[in-house]
């Protein structure tokens, strides 16, 4: 009598990290603002706007990334956190510091997962951006 056959262990695939958008968006006249990942954020915001359709939300920043970057800027900016998403600030240009700044100090390896070509200069050219529009 041959011996029962087990089955072979499962192959679990490698975790895909989806590139797409982190983006910031906020509800005109307060200070609520919500940090997502879209693939299409043109999309996204058509979603948001059916979901309130109360507002109409203004898309305060759109930087490269995945969905891990987008969860390690909210545990940056935990202490902003309002609900789930949303997150508090007291102007746009507020938000895209924060964000960015919260970006730059996520670990070499989480910005690393962003491999499209010169992304790191889009960072740079949103901070360039907020920098010029105080002189």
């Amino acid at each position: 009598q041959e011996p029962a056959k087990t089955a072979a262990p499962a192959k679990t695939a490698a975790p895909v990290k989806t590139s797409g958008w982190v983006y910031v968006m906020h509800i005109p006249n307060t200070n609520h603002y919500k940090i997502g990942f879209a693939t299409d954020v043109n999309e996204r915001k058509k979603q948001l706007d059916c979901a309130m359709p109360v507002h109409d939300l203004d898309v305060v920043l759109v930087l490269p990334g995945t969905i891990e970057i987008e969860r390690g800027i909210h545990h940056q900016l935990a202490q902003r956190n309002t609900q789930r998403e949303w997150f508090c600030f007291s102007s746009p240009k507020e938000a895209r510091v924060k964000v960015v700044a919260a970006l730059l100090c996520l670990s070499d390896l989480a910005i690393s997962e962003l491999d499209a070509p010169g992304q790191m200069r889009l960072f740079e050219s949103a901070l360039n951006a907020e920098l010029e529009a105080d002189g």
